[in-house]
């Protein structure tokens, strides 16, 4: 029900797959009521459960990539508000901290925007039915490690 039903699931799934997802789930009920089903082992019952993940979980899997893209520009905006602001006070208040080390954050964050701008752009000509072209995690993980250097340039 949760893929019929929920707007995001629709919106990543294409009705040949609720389709697929309805027919194997009304295929399992029916099999509940078997006598295999009544004698199954941990085992079969292990693999009918995967069967039916193998389908749903690709889709809520971009079900919730696309809900949570949605607030990544404003973790972005943040995270570079930070990055930068620190670098602008190591630069001013802590000029022993040796320009190299200031240009490898600086660098990573221009890799990231050059980054993110490339697979934001390859996520537009995608289908959204189809795996994302960028994971959140990867995104926030980049995020992490600029913020995470930019903090240790105030340790130095």
């Amino acid at each position: 029900d949760k893929v019929n039903d929920d707007e995001h699931c629709q919106t990543v799934s294409t009705e040949e797959q609720r389709s697929e997802i309805s027919e194997a789930l009304m295929a399992m009920e029916d099999w509940l009521y078997e006598d295999e089903a009544i004698h199954a082992n941990v085992s079969l019952l292990n693999d009918k459960l995967r069967s039916l993940q193998d389908l749903v979980v690709p889709i809520r899997r971009r079900a919730w990539e696309l809900e949570q893209r949605e607030l990544l520009p404003e973790i972005i905006e943040k995270v570079k508000e930070y990055v930068n602001s620190t670098l602008t006070y190591v630069e001013n208040n802590m000029t022993w901290v040796d320009a190299k080390e200031l240009e490898g954050v600086k660098n990573l964050t221009t890799q990231f925007e050059a980054w993110y701008a490339n697979v934001t752009e390859q996520q537009k000509e995608k289908p959204l039915t189809e795996e994302p072209a960028y994971g959140v995690g990867q995104v926030k993980s980049l995020l992490h490690k600029m913020q995470t250097e930019a903090q240790r340039l105030t340790k130095i």
